[in-house]
């Protein structure tokens, strides 16, 4: 089983997003400018902060529209676990964990089930926020719909499955 991150194969926008991330935690001299978010279209409506420190909750803090339109409600205070199955819930709290105590970013990759019985892609890139220790249980995530989600005539996405984890890249121990 692959354990780092595909960024090569990784969707434009999350790819944007994690470079976007990158340079939000940056020292303030290795700034670099990126390209305008107008460049990735539909990537600010589908991220998302949650709120770790939770022992079985991840309430969402701040959701963009589409997010919420691609999940058919407001998703501000509702945890971000319930739109997973049952089983993939401790999966998703560990590499949650991860990301945040390792300070790096992580994706996973699902089935998300549209209310017909149809499937669709999804990727979430997550990456701690507050890289200082200040309110270090925060989480900047990507929901990423890979394909057309609005060919499908059913096409609020309910349950999600998990298809693969790629938690943090292991960090090399100081001596």
């Amino acid at each position: 089983a692959e354990t780092t991150m595909p960024t090569t194969n990784m969707h434009p926008n999350s790819q944007a997003m994690l470079d976007a991330w990158q340079r939000m935690t940056a020292k303030p001299e290795d700034l670099v400018g990126g390209p305008p978010a107008e460049d990735y279209p539909g990537l600010l409506g589908c991220l998302f902060i949650l709120q770790g420190g939770f022992k079985d909750k991840l309430p969402f803090r701040i959701a963009g529209d589409d997010l919420a339109d691609r999940l058919g409600r407001n998703l501000i205070g509702s945890n971000f676990l319930d739109i997973w199955a049952d089983d993939d819930r401790p999966l998703l709290k560990a590499l949650i964990e991860k990301v945040l105590s390792s300070r790096q970013p992580g994706l996973v990759h699902a089935k998300g089930f549209l209310r017909g019985r149809e499937t669709v892609g999804i990727e979430v890139v997550f990456a701690p926020l507050d890289k200082t220790g200040v309110g270090r249980d925060r989480i900047l995530a990507l929901y990423q719909v890979l394909g057309n989600q609005t060919d499908h005539p059913n096409n609020t996405i309910g349950l999600h499955k998990l298809t693969a984890l790629y938690p943090p890249e292991p960090q090399e121990k100081k001596a």
